[in-house]
């Protein structure tokens, strides 16, 4: 390796250890904004929700939904809590489920919400797309 190629191959490093630095940054950040803002109870989201994201939702996924926003790391965490509420209701009621988590949750007002409901989108096709395969 010539010394033009270590150089270039030292900057590309030190850009990446930055890179991740700043996303474990984000990510304790989202930790502390779940810790701090926890998953409303049933009874108040219920009051909020359209008709539409109501008829998919119930104190069953509520509990799943909750275990999701409280987990957002875990991707087996996620992924069960999909494949649960798929089983329940389909993809309808992964979709309904989701824009609740997304849009009734303490996420709606907060400035990390793009990383957090990206990584449940991730899961959400994830589990979608296994049951559809079975």
């Amino acid at each position: 390796m010539s010394n033009d190629d270590l150089e270039r191959f030292s900057i590309v490093w030190t850009d990446l250890e930055d890179y991740y630095a700043d996303l474990d940054e984000e990510i304790d950040a989202i930790k502390e904004f779940v810790k701090q803002n926890p998953y409303p109870s049933f009874e108040k989201i219920s009051e909020i929700l359209p008709l539409r994201e109501y008829a998919e939702y119930g104190n069953i996924n509520h509990l799943l939904c909750k275990k999701i926003y409280e987990n957002i790391f875990d991707n087996k965490v996620i992924t069960r809590s999909l494949h649960d509420i798929y089983n329940r209701g389909g993809c309808q009621a992964v979709l309904e489920n989701y824009y609740t988590i997304c849009n009734h949750s303490p996420l709606r007002w907060s400035q990390l919400t793009k990383s957090y409901a990206s990584n449940i989108q991730y899961c959400m096709e994830e589990a979608t797309n296994s049951e559809l395969q079975l």
